[in-house]
C-alpha cells in the first residue's frame, strides 16, 4: 500500500477492496460464501451496486457488479483466502485520494486580448507556426507516414495559425485547442460526461440547471449533499460543458451541449478527500447512467518506480475494452512539479496505462511549472490540455481563474464528447488513440505526451 488507508481514516469504512478476475454475478455468491453472511436488508441492489448485510464490525460489504470490484471489511484471514482463489485478481486497502493542489492563476487576465499583447504577437504566432509544422513533420516522419495534405475533421489547423490568446468572447483554452476557431464543430450533444469531483453549485447561473439532484448529480459521500462548497468541481464540469452565452460574457465550456453527470465523491472538508470505495461506486453510477467518458482530478502520491494501482488500472481497462458501450477514463497527471528546481512524475492513478494521462501547458504552449512528467517505465503522459490561467464557473455563482493539470483533463473530456458526437460509433480504445493521433505535437514526450489535444 503506497497511500492512506480508509479505515484509519473512518472506522466505518470498508478496510479492503476485492478485485476480481472478471465481472460476474457470481462474485457476490463468492463473497456470501466467505462473510457467512447474505444480501443487505436494505436493498438488494443500489444503482448497479449490490450489497452484503453487515457484520460483526457494523460495515457493509459493497459488491460493484458491472466493475468486477468489491469493497468489503475483512479479516486478515478472510483477505488471505480470497488471495488464493483464481477468481480474484487481489486483495488491496481500500485508500484515501486527494484532489491535486490547484491555485488561483497569478498570469494574464483572461480579458488580454490579442490585440493588447504588443507587436510581439504576429512575430511569436508566426514562431510558433513554423515549430508546430516542424514538429508534425517529424512526428509523421517517425510514424513511416506523411502529413495529410488536406486538414482532418474539424482540425483546427485549417484556421488557427495564430497563437491562443483569450478575447472576451472565448478562453485562450478553446482558441488553443481548436474549438473557438473551428467551423460549425460538435457540440457534444448526445454524448454523456461524468465528473466525478467536489460535486457542483445548483445556484450558479451557468451550471445550475444541468443537472438535476439525486437523478443526474448524486452524492456518494455519506451525509452529504450534492452541493460543491469547495469549487474545484464545478470549475471542472464548467470547462467540460459550460454554454455557449455564460453569465460571464466569455464562452470556456469544451461541449456545452454534452449530458452531464456529477458525482460528489470528495467530502468538504479544508482540504478534500475521497475514498476508493466511494470512488468506485461514482464509477459504478456513471457507468449505469450510460456515461461514455468519465473525468477525474484525483490523484495519490507515487514515488518515481513505484506501481501504479491494480485497482484503477483494473478497473479502467475492463471499461476501456468492454465490447458494448466501453467507457474512456480521463485523469490529470498530477501538480507536483515545481520547475525548474523540482521534476516530478505522474502520479497515481494517472499512471495506470489504461487510463487518460493529462498533463498542462501554458498559454505560451510551453509545460506548466507544476506539471507531472513520465519519469519511468511506469507512468505516461498521454497528452496535454490547456492548465494554466484556465477560466470556467466557481461556487457562489462566481468565475475562476486556476492552474493545474485538473484544469487540463476536462479540456480533454469534453473533446472526446466531440469526437464522439461525430464518430458515435468509436470505442473508447479508438478514442483515446485518436486523441493521441490528432494531438499537436509540441516537443518532449516525457512533458506533453503526444502533445496539445485538438479538435
Amino acid at each position: 500500500m503506497s497511500g492512506i488507508s480508509a479505515k484509519e481514516v473512518d472506522s466505518r469504512r470498508p478496510k479492503y477492496l476485492v478485485i476480481f478476475r472478471e465481472p460476474a454475478e457470481r462474485n457476490t455468491s463468492t463473497l456470501s460464501t466467505v462473510l457467512k453472511r447474505g444480501r443487505s436488508a436494505a436493498g438488494v441492489e443500489r444503482g448497479g451496486v449490490s450489497l452484503l448485510a453487515a457484520g460483526v464490525t457494523g460495515v457493509e460489504t459493497k459488491v460493484f457488479e458491472p466493475l468486477g470490484v468489491a469493497a468489503a471489511d475483512l479479516s486478515e484471514t478472510q483477505a488471505s483466502n480470497l488471495r488464493k482463489r483464481e477468481d480474484v485478481v487481489a486483495v488491496v486497502e481500500n485508500e484515501v485520494r486527494s484532489l491535486p493542489p490547484v491555485r488561483r492563476s497569478q498570469g494574464e487576465s483572461k480579458i488580454a486580448a490579442a490585440d493588447n499583447r504588443g507587436p510581439a504577437t504576429d512575430v511569436l504566432a508566426y514562431l510558433r507556426g513554423v515549430r508546430d509544422a516542424m514538429n508534425l513533420a517529424i512526428a509523421f516522419h517517425e510514424r513511416g507516414s506523411t502529413p495529410p495534405l488536406e486538414p482532418t475533421l474539424f482540425s483546427a489547423a485549417a484556421v488557427a495559425a495564430a497563437a491562443p490568446a483569450a478575447t472576451q468572447q472565448t478562453t485562450w483554452g478553446l482558441r488553443a485547442i481548436g474549438v473557438a476557431t473551428a467551423i460549425s464543430p460538435p457540440t457534444g450533444r448526445g454524448v454523456k460526461v461524468a465528473v466525478l469531483d467536489s460535486g457542483i453549485d445548483f445556484n450558479h447561473p451557468d451550471m445550475g440547471n444541468k443537472v438535476e439532484r439525486g437523478v443526474t448529480a448524486r452524492s456518494f459521500v455519506t451525509n452529504i449533499t450534492e452541493q460543491d462548497v469547495n469549487g474545484h468541481g464545478t470549475h471542472v464540469a464548467g470547462t467540460v460543458c459550460g454554454p455557449r452565452q455564460s453569465a460571464g460574457g466569455i464562452r470556456y465550456g469544451v461541449a456545452p451541449d454534452v449530458s452531464l453527470l456529477v458525482g460528489k465523491v470528495f467530502n468538504n472538508a479544508f482540504r478534500p478527500k475521497a475514498t476508493d470505495d466511494d470512488i468506485l461506486e461514482g464509477i459504478t453510477w456513471a457507468d449505469e447512467q450510460g456515461a461514455r467518458i468519465i473525468s477525474m482530478s484525483l490523484e495519490s502520491k507515487r514515488a518515481t518506480g513505484g506501481d501504479f494501482p491494480t485497482l484503477y488500472e483494473a478497473v479502467a481497462q475492463q471499461l476501456l475494452d468492454r465490447a458494448e458501450r466501453s467507457v474512456l477514463l480521463v485523469a490529470a497527471a498530477g501538480n507536483a512539479s515545481d520547475r525548474p528546481q523540482s521534476v516530478v512524475c505522474v502520479q497515481n492513478p494517472a499512471a495506470c496505462p489504461s487510463i487518460m494521462s493529462v498533463a498542462a501547458v501554458d498559454r505560451d504552449l510551453l509545460v506548466a511549472s507544476f506539471s507531472c512528467k513520465k519519469l519511468d517505465d511506469i507512468g505516461p503522459v498521454d497528452v496535454s490540455g490547456p492548465g494554466v490561467g484556465v477560466y470556467s464557473s466557481f461556487v457562489e455563482g462566481g468565475f475562476e481563474e486556476l492552474d493545474g493539470t485538473s484544469m487540463a483533463a476536462p479540456h480533454v473530456s469534453g473533446l472526446a464528447a466531440l469526437y464522439l458526437e461525430a464518430e458515435p460509433g468509436l470505442t473508447a480504445r479508438q478514442l483515446f488513440e485518436r486523441l493521441r493521433t490528432r494531438a499537436r505535437p509540441l516537443g518532449d514526450v516525457t512533458d506533453f505526451g503526444a502533445g496539445l489535444v485538438q479538435l
